[in-house]
């Protein structure tokens, strides 16, 4: 039996790795629609082919989760699986493109290979093998293959709530898997729990020169302040109530333990380390129980961009003993005991006591220390119940390095067409130099407040209004900082409120600013010219995307308003918390991802700086068109300006179809 099977797997091994290679080739990050879609069609087939009965559930538009069913008998073991994948930055480290599979020392590189498509794939195959050679399967195998495990699996819920059965099962076969640098196998029956935070701290209104540091309070500081109230010098946490329901291991769970490799030696030579973390012993760092994990930024080094002093989330993980019981048991009754904080955004965090001789600036709102010993913490959740919180700063490195750069494909982080572009008119006139580059265009992507509709005056009119009202100007410079970036960023009622001071009827003004604004954009049309510009991009065959920091409800509502949806291929929107606003370039990367094109595939078209910084840092070209407001940005690092959309002829900009 097992000669034949061997001999099955050596007959098809180019076939299995060449599936693997295909698969690895969609580019089926989170938030990519197409890609997704495109993913979970190719799960499908591919268990079609092994003889499993398979079938697909949808709940709304949503990545599907594809079930495949095969085998027969008394059991049932459920394969939860993913096909989705964590997004592919910072690109510049990867040796070859992460969704161009390459074969290297024995091994295949790609984005995804091992979170989770080469696991999921082995075990589709080895339903195959095991047929092929011994007949049927002795037990049931019910894969369950979602697209949004990457995410949160926020909708997997309700996708196995259209079939209770889906669930019924002796046993679940988890993603994952490996071999150890002694080329053994693992078979691993447990895993920790996470719980994952992220506190933000602001401490002034603006940046400010170095010189005032003597005086002015710093949102670094603040954190470090509050970070060193979290664990202690062992290692320990010093949340209250933290440990308070771990269930201590017994002798034979620490005896499992100390019986598995721990390759001490391998792990240092690895991670480059020296020692183990708090100076723990080989045999303590194996049997850890808990851990409070800071992410550091890219390098260790500050992130520049972002000026609300943010630092990555902190990280609780449980014991290797009983996991889903005992393991998550501190985290999950912790989360219990401060749920209702959590849902309103913050939760208690012990706070050490402060000391003398430094400012204690006060911030507005974020990390705010109060009377009382106790340090907010601002959470960002992806799912509800704050419990299934994933990493949200997978792209930070893209603010600080750049655009990718492969192979040949950059040098010090130029198009490969920016030096002719900079010698092109910027007055409208053919730029032919893109096409003489052998750039190949593919896609276009548009911005939405204000280029595609112009919302930017409105918003900002209706808050001077506001302004006026109380006797103050609201900055225009100000404003235009805040163009192109997330809601919150510039909180222009706490600036008045620095005015004019604090406000009773908080609520009250923020309700009339809103409707204020909607009145007033309720009246503007689509921008002169974008239609037009539309229809020559579909006859073109041009795939078209919409990129946003607004939300869903907000774009789409307008688009349908205006007639203007069926026109795009995709609509990118910040409707997940993972996903960065302009400047950084994780839209522009989503919106390329959802259409199927790499980033220098295509070309922006913006109305602001922010916007601007956000497609160059993806990658992209990026045509600048601003608007009533925005023009009087300096918006010099484009690769071209046209004054209105009327007047851009893609056979101009582009040459010949």
């Amino acid at each position: 039996m097992a000669d034949s099977l061997d001999r099955y797997l050596d007959e098809h091994r180019d076939r299995f790795v060449a599936e693997l290679r295909e698969l690895c080739a969609i580019p089926c990050e989170s938030g990519a629609d197409a890609a997704l879609e495109a993913a979970a069609r190719w799960c499908a087939d591919r268990l079609g082919a092994a003889q499993a009965e398979t079938r697909t559930l949808r709940t709304g538009a949503e990545p599907a989760l594809v079930v495949g069913e095969a085998g027969s008998g008394k059991r049932t073991l459920i394969c939860v699986q993913h096909y989705d994948v964590q997004p592919a930055v910072p690109l510049e480290l990867w040796q070859t493109p992460p969704f161009d599979p390459t074969i290297r020392d024995g091994a295949v590189f790609a984005r995804g290979v091992n979170d989770n498509k080469g696991h999921l794939l082995l075990r589709i195959q080895a339903v195959e093998a095991y047929r092929a050679t011994r007949g049927e399967l002795p037990i049931k195998v019910r894969f369950l293959i979602e697209g949004e495990e990457e995410d949160g699996s926020a909708h997997l819920a309700e996708l196995l709530a259209q079939d209770a059965s889906l669930t019924d099962g002796d046993g679940a076969l988890k993603e994952g898997g490996g071999i150890d640098a002694a080329g053994r196998p693992h078979l691993l029956l447990g895993g920790k729990g996470i719980y994952y935070v992220e506190l933000r701290s602001r401490t002034m209104l603006r940046d400010a020169h170095s010189g005032g540091a003597t005086y002015l309070p710093n949102a670094a500081w603040r954190l470090i302040d509050a970070l060193k109230t979290l664990v202690d010098k062992d290692g320990r946490i010093l949340i209250d109530g933290f440990y308070d329901d771990v269930r201590p291991p017994t002798d034979a769970e620490l005896g499992s333990v100390r019986a598995l490799p721990f390759e001490a030696d391998d792990k240092r030579r690895i991670h480059g380390i020296r020692e183990f973390a708090w100076q723990r012993s080989e045999d303590v760092a194996n049997l850890h129980l808990v851990r409070l994990h800071r992410h550091r930024d890219e390098n260790g080094h500050p992130r520049r961009g972002d000026r609300e002093g943010r630092l990555p989330p902190c990280r609780g993980s449980g014991p290797g003993a009983d996991r889903q019981g005992a393991a998550c048991a501190p985290g999950l009754a912790w989360l219990q005991r401060h749920r209702g904080g959590l849902e309103r955004g913050h939760a208690p965090v012990p706070r050490a006591p402060r000391r003398s001789g430094g400012p204690g600036g006060k911030g507005r709102g974020r990390g705010r220390v109060r009377d009382g010993g106790v340090h907010r913490a601002h959470i960002r959740r992806h799912v509800a119940d704050v419990a299934g919180l994933r990493e949200a700063e997978a792209r930070e490195r893209h603010a600080r390095d750049g655009p990718p750069r492969i192979g040949a494909a950059r040098a010090e982080r130029e198009h490969p067409a920016r030096q002719l572009l900079a010698r092109a008119p910027r007055d409208g006139r053919p730029v032919r130099a893109v096409r003489d580059a052998g750039v190949s265009v593919r896609a276009l992507v548009f911005d939405f407040d204000g280029l595609i509709l112009e919302t930017e005056t409105p918003a900002y009119q209706a808050w001077v209004e506001i302004y006026r009202e109380y006797g103050h100007e609201l900055p225009k410079a100000l404003w235009l900082d805040y163009i192109g970036r997330e809601g919150g960023w510039f909180d222009a009622l706490a600036y008045l409120e620095g005015l004019a001071g604090p406000q009773p009827d908080r609520d009250a003004i923020t309700r009339r600013r809103d409707e204020r604004k909607t009145e007033l954009v309720m009246k503007v049309a689509e921008t002169a010219g974008l239609r037009e510009l539309l229809t020559e991009a579909r006859a073109r065959h041009l795939l078209l995307a919409v990129c946003s920091s607004s939300t869903p409800k907000w774009v789409l509502g307008h688009l349908d308003r205006l007639g203007l949806r069926a026109f795009f291929d995709h609509v990118q929107c910040r409707d997940r918390s993972d996903l960065r606003a302009k400047p950084a370039p994780d839209l522009y990367l989503a919106a390329c991802a959802g259409l199927g094109v790499r980033p220098e595939e295509a070309i922006a078209f913006e109305d602001s700086r922010n916007g601007m910084l956000a497609a160059q840092a993806a990658g992209m070209r990026c045509v600048v068109v601003p608007n009533e407001l925005t023009i009087a940005m300096d918006l010099g690092g484009a690769d071209h300006r046209f004054e209105s959309l009327a007047a851009i002829s893609l056979q101009e900009l582009l040459g010949p179809s």
